[in-house]
């Protein structure tokens, strides 16, 4: 048995608050990482000699944006690919878009996984429900994005309900994706009880 990755949850605090989240994630959870003790365990998994990919995640990594910038960091100084999972809560224009990926982007990221889906933020989406868009729409946002902060080629991962409503979705999104460049593009499809 051999370890391969390290999955920090950065932090235990979350802008949403899932009533199916095995963490009890939410707005006012206590729990978050400080940059010592990242470095710690990053030298920890320096030193087993099998790790070779680093994850932040939460809760929701980037509400401590700098905490996970120094820990990208951090990880890339000792020699670990960095993923980092993330609601995309940020993806409401081109322009935030830049500037939450563009900082992620010059520090090398290999993968970004993003989660929209009903057990996640109800039937059409967080994003629909802030700013009128469809799930569609949030997800080639969150890809989009990928391309305007120059990540073209980074594992793109969406996480996803299939749902009757989007399954015909996800096979445009996904077109659009690699028609972008997005090669590695791919999606967890998560079927529905009853499904």
């Amino acid at each position: 048995f051999m370890i391969k990755e390290i999955h920090f949850l950065l932090t235990y605090r979350c802008n949403f608050e899932c009533e199916h989240c095995f963490l009890y994630c939410g707005p006012w959870t206590p729990g978050t990482f400080t940059i010592q003790q990242v470095d710690e365990v990053l030298q920890e998994g320096v030193k087993l000699g099998t790790v070779n990919m680093v994850y932040f995640e939460g809760g929701e990594p980037t509400l401590y944006y700098p905490l996970l910038l120094e820990s990208v960091k951090r990880a890339h100084k000792y020699g670990f690919k960095v993923g980092i999972v993330t609601n995309a809560y940020f993806a409401s224009s081109d322009e935030g878009l830049d500037l939450w990926l563009e900082p992620l982007a010059r520090l090398g990221i290999s993968d970004l996984s993003v989660s929209d889906d009903p057990f996640h933020h109800g039937a059409h989406g967080v994003q629909a429900q802030v700013q009128g868009h469809g799930r569609e729409e949030v997800v080639a946002a969150a890809a989009g994005g990928l391309q305007v902060a120059g990540l073209v080629g980074v594992e793109l991962a969406l996480a996803l309900t299939a749902d009757h409503h989007l399954r015909a979705g996800i096979a445009r999104c996904r077109a659009a994706l690699l028609d972008d460049g997005h090669q590695h593009a791919g999606f967890a499809l998560l079927l529905q009880v009853g499904e």
